[in-house]
């Protein structure tokens, strides 16, 4: 640590010398100019014939002085040069001090009072200006100070001017004062640099702070997406396959084990949603959209979702039924019903015996004729949640305590969600224990805007009957995730043509025109990206940056050109920006695994129904 401070002591001290050698030039042009004045002042007085010389030799110190400054400013890598500099600079302040109280010591004797006073407020002026000027280096200030006054002192002596004695006391109560002066000076220049070394250490930690968290979250993104993928690939696969079984109405009990393997499996997916929703939330990506949606429908989905949960542990889940003056809103209904699947989902978790209620109440803004106050309840009957916990029980990865996780599973990131997505949407969650002791209740208000049913009928395509008949490449490195996505369209009666990477993918649309791709992206030889891309390059007739045989090229270049099929991402990649990255490369639309077949017949409609 003292090795530490004596360190930063000589910088800071260096640092001085630096801005001493940088204010001292004006200082001595100033001194040069004043001693050709004073030495004009005195032509034709008795002193004419010693102020010449001393013009020339004070001028010849100032010009050192003026050399050795312009030498330390080139010699900035040199310390140990700068200090024979500024000890040779330290040797020019104090001749120029003893020529300057020449004047007091040689001249007073010889000229005027009048003359005197003019010398006494020249060198007066002088001491002062120097003060200012030097006080960054207190050895060149105190020889200064200290030879001009006692040659002034010297030389009102020998003047034996009249008001010596009020002289003598005026200059040493001057002299003291300058000292001060130059060590506040010194000491305040000392504590300003030390702070501006200190500000620009800490800047430049931070920045490498900066750097590494950047690094880090890089590091965590790139972690996340390779996760999401790979995790996401075989979920896929299981969730697919498990749908495509139970489709095929399976005998007991073969359809149990089925849909358990679903269950777990959407479990899984959950708690990978839950994982990637904190780290867009954390990384500022994660964005709430709006759209016209039924509360009705909602609720009940929410129910429907979560009914064979509460069966299997024997609760009673409903909707507390009460007239609504409202029944559409325009919100993100996405996340809303994620709010409710998580909070109701907690409270069957932890609920053993009796019933979970979803109740909704509407309170019109008396300023806002257009929206509406929606206050949602989540009641159980469980364990609830003791006081203690009330504080941090919103907190990322947090428990009401370990028992609690052992007991019932899951990773805290639930409640956290909620808060940070209710708080997004401007609204704040609580919760109370129920009055009867018995389980608690989870409450979170949202300002919504009044919606017609209008509104919804134009957002909803899923009562639209599925397409059929219609021709689709899939292109799926994956054979199992290509399995479900053929028997997802095969089941609504299109034509399906499977393709490995985006090199199958070309040579099959050189054979033959497809109405729609659904299209991976990360794939051998040829990603989706770089496929999507250089399908948009051949439709367009542009120049293909993609390295492809001759052949094939030539043959796409005939095939494609000013046609346009719609490319769709059917990929694992889940992370914000991904979608984007899709649709500037020119995809139109985006499906994430697992997918729901529902989800597959919507992009359909919205593609290819015109």
């Amino acid at each position: 640590m003292a090795t530490a401070e004596r360190r930063i002591t000589a910088a800071v001290k260096r640092r001085q010398l630096d801005l001493f050698f940088t204010s001292i030039p004006i200082a001595t042009i100033t001194a040069f100019a004043l001693a050709v004045i004073i030495t004009v002042f005195f032509q034709g007085s008795p002193v004419e014939g010693f102020m010449h010389p001393w013009l020339v030799t004070i001028s010849t110190v100032l010009a050192s002085r003026g050399l050795i400054i312009k030498t330390y400013h080139k010699s900035a890598q040199n310390r140990r040069q700068q200090q024979t500099l500024t000890r040779l600079s330290l040797v020019t302040v104090t001749a120029s001090a003893i020529l300057w109280g020449s004047l007091a010591y040689y001249v007073f004797p010889e000229i005027s009072q009048e003359e005197q006073m003019v010398v006494l407020i020249l060198l007066t002026g002088i001491i002062g200006g120097a003060v200012t000027s030097m006080s960054y280096s207190l050895p060149h200030i105190t020889a200064f100070i200290f030879i001009i006054i006692g040659s002034i002192l010297i030389g009102l002596f020998k003047a034996e001017m009249g008001f010596l004695y009020y002289a003598t006391i005026f200059y040493i109560v001057y002299l003291a004062f300058l000292m001060q002066t130059a060590r506040i000076i010194n000491n305040n220049s000392f504590g300003n640099i030390r702070l501006s070394m200190e500000a620009t250490e800490n800047a430049t930690k931070l920045k490498e702070a900066k750097e590494q968290a950047e690094q880090a979250v890089a590091s965590r993104s790139a972690f996340l997406a390779n996760m999401s993928h790979e995790i996401r690939t075989p979920m896929s696969g299981i969730i697919g396959l498990a749908r495509i079984a139970l489709d095929t109405s399976p005998t007991e009990p073969l359809a149990t084990t089925i849909r358990n393997i679903k269950k777990s499996a959407d479990s899984l997916l959950e708690l990978l949603n839950d994982i990637l929703d904190t780290s867009k939330i954390e990384a500022g990506e994660l964005t709430i959209s709006s759209q016209a949606f039924s509360l009705p429908d909602l609720l009940a989905g929410v129910v429907e979702t979560l009914s064979f949960s509460a069966k299997e542990k024997g609760l009673t889940l409903s909707i507390a039924s009460e007239p609504q003056p409202h029944d559409y809103f325009s919100g993100d209904k996405f996340r809303l019903r994620q709010i409710l699947i998580n909070l109701t989902g907690n409270a069957i978790k932890f609920t053993k015996e009796g019933r979970v209620e979803l109740r909704v109440s509407q309170s019109d803004l008396e300023n806002e004729p257009d929206r509406t106050e929606l206050l949602f309840s989540v009641r159980d009957t469980g364990i609830g949640i003791p006081e203690e916990f009330k504080e941090h029980i919103f907190l990322i990865f947090h428990q009401g305590d370990e028992s609690t996780s052992r007991r019932f599973g899951g990773t805290g990131l639930g409640l956290s969600i909620c808060k940070q997505l209710v708080t997004m949407m401007g609204g704040k969650i609580w919760f109370e224990q129920n009055k009867d002791g018995r389980g608690t209740t989870f409450f979170f208000s949202l300002t919504l805007e009044k919606r017609g049913q209008n509104d919804i009928s134009q957002n909803t395509i899923s009562d639209q009957p599925a397409l059929t008949g219609k021709k689709i490449l899939v292109v799926e490195d994956n054979d199992i995730n290509s399995i479900v996505a053929k028997a997802v369209l095969v089941a609504d009666s299109h034509f399906v043509l499977c393709a490995v990477n985006g090199v199958e993918a070309l040579e099959a649309m050189a054979q033959e025109k497809f109405d729609l791709i659904f299209m991976d992206i990360q794939m051998p030889m040829l990603d989706g990206l770089l496929t999507t891309e250089a399908i948009r390059q051949f439709e367009q007739s542009e120049p293909v940056t993609v390295e492809l045989d001759e052949t094939l090229k030539e043959i796409l270049q005939t095939q494609l050109a000013g046609t346009y099929t719609p490319i769709v991402a059917m990929t694992a990649n889940a992370l914000s920006g991904d979608r984007e990255k899709c649709l500037q490369k020119g995809m139109n639309d985006y499906v994430t695994k697992p997918f729901e077949p529902e989800e597959v017949r919507a992009v359909l409609r919205s593609l290819l129904v015109e």
